[in-house]
């Protein structure tokens, strides 16, 4: 079968000059330089290995709240699971996050931002969870065995409103108080009157 890496190293040479200026990132040039240089043999047995030979694209992307950040999830060749990375607004090569920095990172889809744009609510593993997008800090609005949904922003983003078992609760995120729970709707089985 005749090779034509000679064409695909001349494709991938002109896609570098073509895709990289100036104002790219340094990683990325890098990147299009090294693609370049290096000799790869197109072949129908490389051709099979689809992601395997060169990764998943990217998914989930989403800004911090400052937008001076890009997080994403990222699969590379060869390994089982994506992870989350980040790139630098200013330009940057992703840097892979730890477990513990991608937990205090915004949700990919589903969240629901303050006005300011400074907190996000989302629902993780059934509970409620907040993220102060400038600091990472993390915090945990609800921790029950049953599954929460829909959280909202309330009183001027000073409480938290979320369903669980088809009725409606409201949480008051003053620090000053343990967190006290309401329940606004009760839509379970009428109580027998006494």
């Amino acid at each position: 079968m005749p090779r034509i890496s000679v064409v695909l190293g001349t494709a991938l040479l002109f896609g570098s000059t073509v895709f990289t200026s100036p104002g790219q990132p340094a990683g990325l040039r890098q990147a299009f330089a090294a693609a370049a240089a290096s000799r790869f043999d197109l072949t129908v047995d490389s051709i099979m290995r689809g992601p395997d030979l060169v990764g998943w694209p990217p998914t989930g992307l989403r800004w911090s709240a400052d937008s001076q950040k890009l997080y994403f999830e990222w699969r590379k060749p060869g390994e089982k699971e994506p992870s989350t990375y980040v790139v630098a607004r200013s330009g940057s090569d992703p840097r892979k996050l730890t477990d513990d920095e991608a937990r205090a990172v915004p949700p990919a889809a589903g969240g629901r931002w303050d006005t300011a744009h400074k907190r996000v609510l989302f629902v993780d593993d059934g509970d409620v969870v907040m993220v102060d997008g400038a600091s990472g800090v993390r915090r945990q609005i609800t921790r029950t065995t049953g599954n929460e949904t829909n959280p909202r922003w309330a009183r001027n983003d000073t409480a938290v409103t979320y369903v669980r078992d088809g009725n409606l609760f409201l949480v008051s995120l003053d620090s000053a108080s343990p967190a006290i729970v309401s329940q606004l709707t009760d839509v379970g089985p009428k109580k027998p009157e006494r």
